[in-house]
């Protein structure tokens, strides 16, 4: 399936790098150490510029969900029913993903959850999760 990519940009390069390799990796503003994701050029909560990046454990857990059956975009058709989700990480920075390799019908809020890296038909990888 070829799901729908936003751009690399030169500030977002690292991020995609490091998911082709399946590891996830996220930067970390040097200003104020907060984690920050998605990649930009100025900390969201300090506006500091300078930042390191850290890899993560891919270990969390869902926040929030909802269950997507019928998509927005015909690109999501062929997925639906699926599993739109904030996952919180261990480290404590949310991200938005899917839920996959399970029933919609079996996610909650607060099941654990790890990565996965899905490729797309371009052979460009995703971060998705499944349950732990």
């Amino acid at each position: 399936m070829r799901r729908p990519f936003l751009p690399t940009t030169p500030v977002s390069e690292p991020y995609w790098s490091y998911l082709q390799r399946d590891e996830l990796w996220l930067p970390r503003c040097k200003s104020c150490s907060r984690l920050v994701f998605y990649p930009r050029e100025i900390c969201p909560y300090c506006s500091g510029l300078e930042f390191t990046w850290e890899q993560m454990s891919g270990q969390g857990q869902v926040y929030t969900y909802t269950v997507i059956r019928r998509p927005f975009l015909q690109e999501f058709a062929t997925m639906a029913p699926y599993v739109f989700a904030i996952v919180e990480l261990q480290e404590g920075i949310r991200m938005a993903t899917n839920i996959v390799n399970c029933s919609p019908d079996d996610v909650y809020i607060g099941i654990r959850v790890q990565a996965v890296f899905e490729a797309d038909d371009s052979g460009r990888k995703l971060i998705l999760f499944e349950p732990a």
